[in-house]
């Protein structure tokens, strides 16, 4: 519950989201691989170091969020419409995927930007059953808010913390098998 009123607190001025989206994945990293985080350090100091490259790696999400919100606006008939919303939706779910891999990344690894931002697009690309994992913990959390809307106050302590732990676990392993592992061989050979 700290670490979520934590994450809400680095949000409020709104430009400084990604960058604690980033401080939420390392504190969530080193809790998931390591079994302790020190929240407030670990928080802060990569708040600071990731504040501009975070910026980058979640603008395509921010562009494909802000066109979704002003085409919903100008939608007169959603039934008419039906195919390419679900297009829309399939590449907005593949953009947010993306979003995971590469603000885990940041958080996990000491990459240049353009390689992280290169290994996001491989992993969401090769990564489908992990993709549709990281899809059904947001569902699952999107559900729950849904179902039990009285619970939103509650919700809202433990819902960023719950689906970023979940997402950074599922990204995790990926990124591990498929960029750290290899990258660790290379340096043995």
């Amino acid at each position: 519950m700290r670490l979520n009123l934590q994450f809400l607190l680095f949000c409020l001025p709104v430009v400084t989201i990604p960058a604690a989206i980033t401080a939420l994945n390392k504190v969530l990293l080193n809790l998931a691989r390591e079994g302790n985080a020190f929240y407030g350090q670990d928080f802060w100091d990569e708040f600071r170091s990731s504040f501009l490259k975070s910026w980058v790696a979640l603008l395509p999400m921010m562009i494909l969020a802000g066109v979704a919100f002003f085409g919903y606006r100008a939608l007169d008939d959603v039934y008419a419409h039906a195919l390419p919303i679900v297009a829309f939706l399939a590449v907005c779910s593949l953009a947010y995927c993306h979003s995971v891999y590469s603000l885990t990344m940041l958080a996990l690894v000491k990459l240049p930007l353009g390689k992280i931002m290169k290994n996001a697009v491989i992993l969401t690309l090769t990564e489908m059953r992990r993709n549709v994992l990281l899809m059904i913990a947001v569902f699952v959390s999107l559900l729950c808010a849904i179902l039990f809307p009285y619970s939103l106050p509650i919700l809202l302590l433990l819902l960023f913390s719950f689906c970023g732990l979940a997402n950074v676990m599922i990204a995790n392993e990926a990124i591990e098998e498929r960029v750290v592992q290899p990258f660790t061989k290379q340096d043995t050979i």
